[in-house]
């Protein structure tokens, strides 16, 4: 359990709650909440119709634990998964020793507001529950920072729990608002499907999720 962990709302108690998270869960992946055996079905059912052609780049952006990273690389795109806590990718590497063959992903401890320019822009760039993971006060830079990972024809995947447009929330995770998602249209990106679902909550209620498809043009 993690009930009794400080979450904290600044950058540095964010990156402290993590690790402390991995760290207390000892190898045993069932104990991180956001971790699970595979990508999310919704994240599947787009990489099997849409599988990488030669060369493709996909980022996979704080990872976690990495199923989604290496979704990514068995629908054969060239993965760099990063994640802002060390222990998350330490682990992610140990995770999974039998990576699709040839195509390994590349795990790398990494901050979102402050990425290697030397990694360029990526054909595939996916995020599952990262800026819900940012306090509402500290997280507006993330939208422009995940639009410009994404190359020229490239696509972003979002996969996000929602709330009602100005309810407010005090703790985490802080989901987003519908007026949230336009934020990565005006930076730059459209909008080519948004699809919205409740998901299971265990011992509460459903949870609004949306599943928004984002591309840059040319």
């Amino acid at each position: 359990m993690i009930d009794d962990l400080i979450d904290g709302e600044t950058h540095e108690e964010r990156k402290a709650f993590f690790d402390a998270v991995y760290i207390r869960a000892d190898g045993d992946d069932s104990k991180v909440p956001w971790s699970g055996d595979d990508a999310k079905p919704e994240v599947l059912a787009w990489l099997d119709a849409n599988p990488a052609q030669e060369g493709m780049r996909a980022l996979d952006i704080a990872t976690g634990l990495g199923e989604h990273a290496q979704a990514l690389a068995r629908a054969n795109y060239k993965v760099t998964a990063f994640d802002l806590a060390d222990e998350a990718i330490n682990w992610a590497k140990e995770r999974f020793p039998d990576q699709p063959r040839g195509n390994p992903v590349t795990y790398v401890s990494a901050d979102l507001f402050d990425l290697p320019q030397s990694w360029g822009q990526f054909d595939l760039v996916h995020e599952c529950y990262t800026i819900q993971s940012l306090p509402d006060d500290i997280r507006a830079g993330a939208f422009d920072a995940i639009a410009n990972c994404v190359a020229p024809g490239g696509t972003l995947l979002v996969y996000a729990r929602t709330r009602e447009e100005g309810l407010s929330w005090d703790q985490a995770p802080w989901p987003l608002m519908p007026s949230e998602f336009l934020r990565f249209e005006q930076a730059g990106l459209i909008k080519d499907k948004e699809v919205h679902f409740l998901r299971d909550g265990g011992s509460r209620k459903d949870i609004p999720h949306t599943f928004a498809i984002y591309r840059k043009p040319l």
